[in-house]
């Protein structure tokens, strides 16, 4: 019989712990993705309305606007609303990130930018800043692109693309 190290018990042991406290049944679904990946996603959800968030732990105004982001993939799901969050944290931090995924209840679709916080995420999604949240019609076709993710002005983008 093999032997497991008792590293790997120990971190089972403590993710386990962490998954239990939080009332979850299991971590967030998280990848990392590049622009052509996010191209894809969105081509697979096709038909119905995306809104996707750009936003990272250490942006204050990403996390204060987050949980209205979850609050509207609950809302709005059953409608047609599919949630992406693309997160730009570097890439020793993202431990953080997905604990704050899982504290939120981001049952989203939760994504990494493979370029972390660097120019290269910021260039590569064409963003000017972060949070931003972006609107994709049915057809696919960008619809909104809103920098500093108010709340109203992502509802009412959303309410429009989805009637």
């Amino acid at each position: 019989m093999r032997k497991i190290p008792v590293k790997y018990v120990a971190t089972a042991f403590w993710v386990g712990l962490a998954i239990a406290q939080c009332g979850c049944t299991k971590p967030p679904d998280v990848s990392q993705i590049d622009t052509a990946g996010l191209e894809t996603v969105l081509e697979e959800h096709r038909g119905k309305v995306v809104l996707v968030d750009f936003w990272a732990t250490w942006c204050s105004p990403c996390v204060e606007s987050f949980p209205h982001t979850v609050q509207l993939h609950r809302r709005w799901g059953d409608e047609g609303l599919v949630v992406i969050t693309v997160n730009l944290d570097p890439p020793e931090k993202r431990a953080r990130a997905i604990a704050f995924l899982r504290d939120q209840g981001a049952r989203t679709q939760n994504l990494f930018s493979r370029w972390g916080d660097g120019p290269a995420s910021f260039e590569a999604f064409d963003l000017e800043g972060i949070p931003t949240v972006r609107i994709y019609g049915r057809d696919g076709n960008l619809l909104r692109n809103i920098i500093g993710a108010s709340p109203q002005a992502v509802d009412q983008a959303v309410e429009e693309a989805l009637q």
